[in-house]
Parts: C-alpha cells; sequence; structure tokens
C-alpha cells in the first residue's frame, strides 16, 4: 500500500501552469486492534488493493495514453474477481444497507454524481473467533474532472520579507494528531534552494544565499477514492448485509510558477524570472483503508470504529505561510457522493 498519515487517530489532472502545495493531514474517529480477524485470501485481496492504489495514481497524473491503461488495470481487476457495478445494482445495495444499517443509516436514494463516479465491488472472507464473515468492498473511484471525488484550485502567493536562507522550506508536507506532529516532513518537501536552482545561472547562489522575496502561483488538485464494506456472515445472504465500515484515500499533483524572486549574492539584490515545475505527492490512505478486518471488528462490537477517514488538506507555501485548508469528501454513506 501507498505511504499512510494518521490525524486524530488513523491515517488525488495534472495543471501546466501555476504553483501547488498540499499537505495532507488525515482523520478519523478512532483506532481499534484490528489484528484478529484472518482473511481467508490475502494475497488476493492485497492484489486488488494494490491496482487500486495503481489506478488512483494513473487517473490522478493523467500522462500520455492513460485511459489505455487505466483500462488495462480494470480488466486485471475483474480477473481477480472485481465486479464494475451500474447505478441501478449500487441503488440495489443501499436499500439492503437500509434495512440492516448496524449503526450506519444510510439514505436510500441514487448518488447524484452517480455518472461521474465509478463503482465496483470485491468480496473477501474473514474469520474470527471460529465465524467466518465475507466483507464486500463497495468503492467509488473518480472518472473526470467533473466528479465530485475530484477538487482543484489555486492561489498567488507574495511573500514579501525575507526568507533568510534558500534553505527555507518552499513545500512542506507534515504528519500530525490533533495539533501533535507524529513525524518530519514526508515525500513533498521541497527546499527553495531545491525549487529554484536549476533556472539560476550565478554560481554564489546557495542554500545559505538570502531570499528576501518570492512570488508564486500554486495549484492544487486531488483525486479521491471511498471504500463502504459491508458485511455479514459468510453463509447468509446479502439481506443480511450491514455497512459496518468506511475509509478513504487521496491522490494529487504538485505544480508551481515562480513569476520573480529576489535575492541576495554578494551584497547584489538581483531578481531572477523562472518557468513552472510540478511534482506528485504519493498515494495516502488510513490504516484501515479496504482493511476488511476493521469491517470486521466493527461488525461485531458496537463500540468499535466505523470510519478511517482522509478529513483534509493543509496547503503550505513559502516560508511555511498556510495558503489553504481544503475540505476532503467524508461520506457516512454512498448517497453523499
Amino acid at each position: 500500500m501507498g505511504k499512510r498519515l494518521f490525524y486524530g487517530t488513523f491515517t488525488a489532472k495534472r495543471f501546466l501552469t501555476s504553483v501547488l502545495i498540499c499537505l495532507l493531514a488525515l482523520g478519523s474517529s478512532g483506532v481499534v486492534n484490528a489484528s484478529s480477524p484472518q482473511p481467508v485470501n490475502n494475497t488476493k485481496e492485497e492484489k486488488v488493493n494494490q491496482i487500486y492504489e495503481e489506478r488512483a495514481k494513473v487517473i490522478a497524473e493523467q500522462k500520455e495514453g492513460y485511459l489505455a491503461e487505466y483500462e488495462r488495470l480494470g480488466k486485471e481487476l475483474e480477473s481477480l474477481g472485481v465486479q464494475f457495478l451500474s447505478t441501478q445494482e449500487v441503488q440495489d445495495k443501499m436499500r439492503i444497507a437500509a434495512r440492516n444499517s448496524n449503526g450506519v443509516i444510510p439514505y436510500v436514494i441514487t448518488p447524484p454524481n452517480a455518472n461521474n463516479i465509478i463503482w465496483s465491488s470485491f468480496r473477501n472472507n474473514w474469520v474470527k473467533n471460529g465465524v467466518t464473515y465475507e466483507v464486500q468492498h463497495l468503492t467509488a473511484e473518480p472518472n473526470g474532472s467533473s466528479s465530485s471525488l475530484f477538487d482543484t484550485g489555486g492561489i498567488v502567493l507574495q511573500n514579501s520579507n525575507s526568507l533568510g536562507t534558500a534553505a527555507q522550506n518552499f513545500i512542506t508536507t507534515v504528519v500530525k494528531a490533533g495539533v501533535a506532529k507524529l513525524g518530519a516532513p514526508v515525500d513533498i518537501s521541497l527546499q527553495v534552494y531545491d525549487a529554484v536552482k536549476n533556472f539560476i545561472s550565478d554560481a554564489n547562489f546557495g542554500r545559505t544565499t538570502e531570499v528576501t522575496d518570492i512570488k508564486v502561483n500554486y495549484t492544487y488538485s486531488w483525486w479521491e477514492n471511498v471504500d463502504f464494506m459491508y458485511v455479514k456472515k459468510a453463509n447468509q445472504t446479502d439481506d443480511y448485509q450491514s455497512l459496518s465500515f468506511i475509509s478513504t484515500s487521496v491522490y494529487g499533483a504538485i505544480n508551481w510558477t515562480i513569476p520573480n524572486m529576489t535575492y541576495k549574492s554578494n551584497g547584489a539584490i538581483k531578481n531572477v524570472t523562472f518557468t513552472n515545475d510540478q511534482r506528485s505527492y504519493n498515494y495516502y490512505d488510513t490504516a484501515a483503508h479496504r482493511n476488511g478486518s476493521y469491517a470486521v471488528a466493527a461488525f461485531t462490537d458496537v463500540y468499535a470504529p466505523r470510519n478511517a477517514y482522509v478529513t483534509n488538506a493543509d496547503l503550505l507555501g513559502v516560508g511555511n505561510k498556510t495558503i489553504k485548508s481544503i475540505p476532503v469528501k467524508t461520506p457516512a454513506f454512498p448517497a453523499q457522493l
């Protein structure tokens, strides 16, 4: 699986203009010790989850030929037992869940953005205390930029004060649990020097050079996947299913343009104009994303947590200035998409 962030207790079209900086702070309602339920076919489940992760990257980066690759990965999912569902089939699933909510009450209506969401289903069995349970994953993926599981935006940030040295952060992501950091900056951490060094011919420009002003255009984009887990005993029909656990993941792209920057080199103040650049941030999910053991735990224990969400993306720019906090979908049932 991809890297995992935690907020609380649990731990996304590319743009050829502008600067994007994204920080993920993830959240959920809690963690359980879900080591007890064991998957009947762990190898298949891991492979399915890996392909979903690859599909998230393909649709987010949208490199040349991405549609063919996305379709190929879909066929590979089908070969492993994944079924792609129609809107009617999803609606039928929600009707069943409404009768067996087990504490999570779904609305029995067709999702309003059904035409912009790809729905799929995968089933796997888990054993807990000698009882076999079937977990059905109802997965929602965005199929284009008009999907409710996609968002983008941009902002211009002018830093008129000295940042000190070029070693100051230009892009930063940090992991949080509440207000506390859990770790150091992760994969999209980037210093001013690293962001601009390829565009400066001045040999005197280095990590200790004083940067006095930067104007940056930022663009952010993210794509989200949602997994709804339905549970029943393996020998029962779907009429006995309950929507027991929900989790989410996010993949995104980072793009930026630096129209100008001034810095001091040997006492002289210079103005530099740069072109744009980009970087993707990794697929982020929670520790419980698409993990059927958490669904079985929730099905058998009314006090167990029932979701593990990516809750928001905090954008940090030069000088660690907060640019924007972007809310991410945290649906309690499929109709909320």
